[in-house]
């Protein structure tokens, strides 16, 4: 018996009951449950899924982490996942470190570009974590280094948790507008029918014989002559057929033979 595994599958089982118990305590989250103070008179009576304890586990997360507790809760279960399937790192605290990081990145990231979520949350969207935080980071960076951090604590805390998924997610909803214009112009691909009938008509073409040209269409006719006219095209001949008289090459000897003719008759 492999005690060591049992003990993981123990510690996932608890885990993935925890995280369980965290999503249905934020889901059916009202701030006006106890112990929130928002109306007056208070409300006595919590309306949590999970009863009083519900109630106050979900307050307390939405008063420290904001909307960042979905985050939580969704690392963790991706976590819990990978214990089963023993998959990803083993290192559970560089696990834990990098999912830490991400989420004071994320609450960080909520509270300075989406404060008008918060809601019921004085401090904003991203609880008191995002604004201790981003309270630091402005008395050090400008407003550039700031969002440069924040992305910067965000990724290396996937990477270190190992939440690749994430990230690829995260990737897919950036590019989907992308994706959604590029199938509209996207040429259609041809049916099974039009690539059937596409190939019978080329099969009847390849059956039809190729027509004959004749020569009468590609020679015209000459018109025939009138009563009484003379041809004059037979009257001169053409030059073509004139016969070509090639003289002679003349030689040095030829021209010696001459001159010495020339001088024997002069002499006699």
């Amino acid at each position: 018996m492999d005690l060591r595994r049992l003990r993981t599958d123990l510690f996932a089982l608890g885990l993935l009951a925890l995280c369980v118990f965290l999503a249905v305590c934020l889901w059916s989250y009202d701030p006006v449950d106890p112990p929130g103070r928002i109306v007056f008179p208070a409300r006595q009576t919590p309306l949590n899924i999970c009863g009083p304890y519900g109630a106050q586990t979900a307050y307390y997360l939405h008063t420290m982490f904001g909307f960042g507790a979905f985050f939580l809760v969704f690392s963790l279960f991706t976590m819990d996942l990978r214990m089963f399937i023993r998959n990803g790192p083993t290192d559970h605290l560089v696990r834990l470190f990098g999912i830490c990081l991400g989420l004071s990145g994320v609450c960080m990231l909520l509270t300075r570009f989406a404060a008008e979520l918060s809601g019921s949350n004085v401090v904003g969207s991203g609880g008191y974590a995002g604004a201790l935080g981003l309270a630091i980071l402005e008395k050090y960076f400008s407003p550039e280094g700031i969002t440069i951090v924040i992305a910067t604590c965000v990724a290396a805390g996937l990477l270190i948790a190992g939440e690749l998924a994430l990230v690829w997610l995260m990737f897919a909803v950036l590019f989907f507008p992308f994706r959604m214009i590029g199938r509209m112009f996207r040429r259609r691909p041809p049916t099974n029918d039009e690539v059937d009938e596409a190939e019978t008509d080329e099969e009847e073409e390849d059956d039809d014989p190729p027509p004959e040209k004749g020569r009468d269409k590609a020679k015209k006719k000459a018109p025939a002559p009138a009563p009484g006219a003379t041809n004059t095209s037979k009257a001169a001949p053409s030059k073509s057929k004139l016969p070509i008289k090639v003289n002679p090459p003349i030689t040095a000897k030829s021209m010696r033979d001459e001159v010495m003719e020339r001088l024997e008759s002069g002499n006699g």
